[in-house]
């Protein structure tokens, strides 16, 4: 006989056939569980679930995962135990393997007012539990994004208050999640200016993604670049707020003012290599200048290493903390600048090793940069800047910006050198080394305007080696040239700094004495002169004896203008000469004292007679003579003709080392 629960349930299944929309029909899996847990009877979708076999006899949780039975087997107890409805979440294994996730719901089967059983009802979740994990997996992989992104993000709602930041936007601004909480750019960043950010509130307000750029001041006072975007966020095309993504560009903006300032250094250098009408030195000093403002420097020159000592050959800044101006080499931090092609730069010379250098005790520098210059592929000293109480920190376009110094100021010595090589080549005689013609003149008229402008005198000296041209027939024009060198030479001994010596022409000199005081000193330094080359000059091939014919023209006794002076010493030359040649009487009128010059026209002839004065004879026309006032022309009493000179004439001269007009011509 069966039990009141087992005919109560047989009811129940009776029942339930009859309304099959309700059991049979159902999208969900519907079993009817005897209070032991055994199963009574199940719809079509239930006998789904393990695989359309047979269900009667298996036991509530026989077909749910091994995890999930005892969960499942607690829940049907308390169902059974209280008489209460439960939900909750299984894993069904079906028989080909599958598992599928069903959420379940438990209810006791009453009939009567007594539970005779349990209705059991599964529905298959699988695909929505599948689209959650999806979302879930979707939601960790943004967040991943979210909080490990290099960039500065934040969540902030309509009103631009923050809601959530990542990583990033602590370590950017230096401020904690907690910082940020609920407060507003312009809260968190400028409180005392917060119009300054209200372009980004009011885009985030209008739903407006826009690219700014700004800067903000972390708690630590380190004031940063940086560049923003906004992104909005819309749900369900609602404006919930936006994403506000910023990058640190405070690098980028330093590389960027750099790459401006060093093509303006450049350009500046540019300017000054290129600029006309200044000398080498002037190029320097702005060269220097710019450098001390670019560095930030409070000194600067140019040293020149000779013999290893250091000379100062150019400086500016400050006028106190210029470095000795001759100082030895040694241990300097010099002789590491030229041993190397890199600048040298020391931030503080006061830190170890270097405040251990002895050579540097006379010196109160702090931070030091030099670089070595080379002239012509040749050392030749350092370009150095130097702090005198902070350090130089210097970055590596500084360097190069050094470097680029070093070069420009090197070539502007390189073409002040050559610019010297040829003026000495213009105004020096290439066999001694003297002033020439050029140079000597130029010099007179220097001394003139002095001699004016301070009314005192001055001495021309003009001197002719005697017999030069036997030295030259006998020995070789190469013993001529050594006999002039030495005699140079010896010349030169005798004089003072500020006399000119000056080779005009073959073996004929001439000395200007720049100031005298009376004739006494004109004569002295004649004498001198005269003095020097008459000993014995050894030359390679054998050893002569020379005289000196000398004659001195003293201004203003002699004349007012160089024309007049020269012409003074040459004539009186002319006399020494005559009057060693005639046994020293030189006062006979008709004696003439001087030859012919032959210039490059064969009919003009310069002479000097026993008057003194310059005469120029033109066929046998007779002669003219330059009036010494006003330069007008008249005829020469002691000059009658052409042939009567040549005549008259004993020794006749030509003009040494000349093939033109003489010094002077009228």
């Amino acid at each position: 006989m069966s039990t009141p629960d087992e005919s109560g349930l047989a009811s129940l299944v009776e029942l339930l056939r009859r309304i099959p929309d309700l059991y049979f029909q159902s999208w969900d899996a519907i079993a009817i569980y005897r209070l032991d847990g055994t199963l009574v009877s199940g719809n079509k979708i239930a006998r789904s679930f393990s695989g359309d076999v047979d269900l009667a006899g298996s036991t509530f949780s026989s077909h749910m995962d091994a995890q999930e039975r005892a969960m499942a087997q607690r829940e049907f107890g308390e169902v059974v135990r209280t008489g209460k409805s439960t939900t909750g979440e299984s894993v069904f294994s079906m028989p080909n393997g599958t598992k599928l996730n069903v959420e379940i719901l438990l209810l006791p089967a009453h009939l009567d007012g007594v539970m005779v059983g349990v209705y059991g009802i599964a529905r298959d979740v699988t695909p929505r539990k599948q689209f959650e994990r999806e979302m879930h997996q979707s939601q960790q992989r943004l967040f991943s994004l979210f909080e490990s992104h290099p960039d500065s993000i934040s969540v902030v709602d309509v009103e631009g208050r923050y809601q959530m930041v990542n990583r990033a936007a602590e370590s950017l601004t230096g401020h904690s999640a907690d910082d940020y909480s609920r407060k507003t750019t312009a809260e968190l960043f400028d409180p005392d200016n917060p119009q300054r950010f209200e372009f980004l509130r009011n885009a985030i307000r209008e739903g407006r993604a826009i690219d700014y750029e700004t800067s903000v001041v972390r708690p630590d006072g380190r004031a940063l670049a940086v560049e923003g975007t906004t992104i909005p966020i819309r749900v369900d095309g609602v404006l919930q707020g936006a994403f506000n993504v910023v990058k640190d560009v405070t690098a980028k903006r330093h590389y960027e003012a750099q790459l401006i300032r060093d093509g303006e250094r450049m350009r500046h250098l540019y300017q000054i290599a290129s600029s006309t009408g200044t000398t080498a030195r002037q190029r320097i000093d702005r060269a220097l200048r710019d450098g001390m403002v670019q560095l930030n420097a409070d000194f600067a020159y140019v040293a020149r290493l000779r013999d290893g000592m250091v000379n100062i050959d150019h400086s500016v800044g400050d006028p106190g903390f210029e470095p000795r101006s001759e100082a030895p080499l040694g241990e300097t931090l010099l002789r590491l600048v030229v041993a190397t092609d890199e600048p040298l730069v020391v931030s503080d010379l006061t830190a170890p090793p270097w405040n251990e250098d002895i050579s540097r005790r006379h010196e109160s520098w702090t931070g030091f940069a030099a670089v070595a210059l080379h002239v012509a592929d040749q050392p030749y000293g350092v370009a150095g800047f130097a702090t005198k109480s902070r350090r130089m920190s210097l970055e590596g376009t500084d360097r190069e910006y050094i470097a680029a110094i070093g070069a420009l100021i090197a070539s502007a010595i390189e073409r002040d050198l050559q610019y010297q090589r040829l003026n000495d080549l213009a105004h020096q005689d290439s066999l001694t080394g003297l002033p020439n013609r050029a140079l000597l003149l130029d010099r007179l008229d220097q001394t003139l305007l002095q001699a004016r402008r301070y009314k005192r005198s001055f001495a021309l000296h003009f001197l002719d080696f005697d017999d030069f041209k036997q030295v030259n027939d006998q020995f070789g024009h190469a013993a001529g040239d050594e006999l002039l060198i030495k005699a140079a030479a010896a010349m030169a001994k005798v004089l003072r700094e500020s006399d000119t010596l000056a080779r005009v022409g073959g073996d004929e000199f001439v000395v200007l004495q720049p100031e005298i005081s009376s004739m006494d000193d004109a004569d002295l330094i004649r004498q001198r002169l005269c003095a020097s080359v008459e000993a014995p000059f050894p030359l390679e091939k054998t050893t002569v004896h020379i005289g000196v014919s000398a004659g001195t023209a003293v201004f203003p006794t002699d004349g007012t203008n160089a024309a007049m002076l020269l012409d003074a010493a040459d004539q009186a030359l002319y006399r020494d000469k005559a009057a060693k040649k005639a046994g020293g009487d030189a006062g006979e009128a008709d004696r003439i004292t001087s030859a012919i010059g032959v210039t490059s026209y064969a009919s003009l002839h310069h002479l000097i007679c026993a008057c003194g004065h310059t005469a120029f004879s033109h066929g046998g026309r007779g002669c003219r003579v330059p009036e010494r006032i006003d330069g007008r022309l008249q005829n020469c009493p002691c000059v009658k003709t052409l042939e009567q000179i040549y005549a008259a004439s004993a020794h006749p001269r030509k003009r040494k080392g000349e093939t033109n007009a003489p010094l002077i011509g009228g």
